[in-house]
C-alpha cells in the first residue's frame, strides 16, 4: 500500500513518474495477494445451495435467541471473492419488524470470516422502508460486506444468526423476534473463482523492510 500511495502522490501530485496502473490488488485473508482487472473478478460463478441442505439449529432469532446454519462439507478447495449472499427466509412474529444479524466462520478453524445485516423493513434492499405484517412471510435479500477467502475442502461454512450485533443497536421488535426458515426457499449465494497456484495473477508482496528497492518506509 505504501508503494501504491508513494507512486500515486508522485504521478498525480508532482507529475512525476509513471501514470499508476488501473487494477485491484486483493489480499486473501489467510495473506495471499492477487491482482485483478475488476473486483468482484469479471468470471466468477454463483454457487447457490437451499438451506434445506443445511444442519440447522433452532428457529427464532431475539433478544434472547438465535440461530445457526452448518453448511455441508466441502468436496473441494474454494476461493469466495466478492460479495456473498443470504436469501433468508423470515416469518415475523406478534411485531411490525424485526432484524438479523448473520456471521460468516469457517467451522473447521473457527474463523471469523465476515458478516451482514438487515432490518426486515428493508429486506429488498435500498432506502426506503416497506410495511411489516405480523405472521406473515419474507424474503430477506442479505449482503455480506466484501470476502477473499480460500477455504479447504473438509471445512464447513457455519452462519451463526443474532437478533443484533457489536456496534449495532437492537430492533425495536428485538424481545420477539423473527422465524426463520430453513428450507428451500432460503439460499445461501458464494461468489466463486478459480485461481491455480501457478496462475499469473498471484503475486508476492513483501513488506517495505524485507524489499531492497523500496525507500518508502525508510
Amino acid at each position: 500500500w505504501a508503494i501504491e500511495l508513494w507512486n500515486w502522490f508522485e504521478y498525480y501530485l508532482k507529475d512525476s513518474g509513471e501514470e499508476p496502473e488501473a487494477h485491484v490488488q486483493i489480499q486473501t485473508h489467510d495473506g495471499m495477494w492477487h491482482v485483478e482487472e475488476t473486483w468482484p473478478p469479471e468470471d466468477l460463478t454463483w454457487d447457490l445451495a437451499t438451506l434445506d441442505t443445511a444442519t440447522a439449529q433452532g428457529g427464532v432469532v431475539s433478544a434472547t435467541s438465535s440461530a445457526t446454519i452448518i453448511m455441508p462439507e466441502l468436496t473441494e478447495d474454494i476461493h469466495i471473492s466478492g460479495l456473498p449472499t443470504l436469501h433468508l427466509s423470515v416469518t415475523a412474529r406478534s411485531c411490525n419488524g424485526g432484524q438479523i444479524f448473520a456471521t460468516m466462520y469457517s467451522d473447521a478453524e473457527d474463523l471469523r470470516l465476515g458478516h451482514a445485516t438487515m432490518d426486515l423493513r428493508y429486506r429488498d434492499g435500498g432506502y426506503d422502508a416497506e410495511a411489516v405484517f405480523p405472521f406473515q412471510t419474507y424474503t430477506m435479500l442479505m449482503e455480506f460486506n466484501p470476502l477473499d477467502v480460500r477455504l479447504q475442502a473438509g471445512d464447513s461454512i457455519r452462519i451463526e444468526l443474532t437478533e443484533s450485533g457489536e456496534d449495532y443497536l437492537p430492533s425495536t421488535c428485538a424481545a420477539i423476534g423473527l422465524s426463520v426458515n430453513f428450507d428451500e426457499s432460503s439460499t445461501l449465494g458464494l461468489p466463486l473463482v478459480d485461481r491455480p497456484v501457478d496462475d499469473e495473477r498471484w503475486f508476492f508482496s513483501p513488506p517495505w523492510w524485507e524489499d531492497p528497492d523500496n525507500a518508502v518506509g525508510l
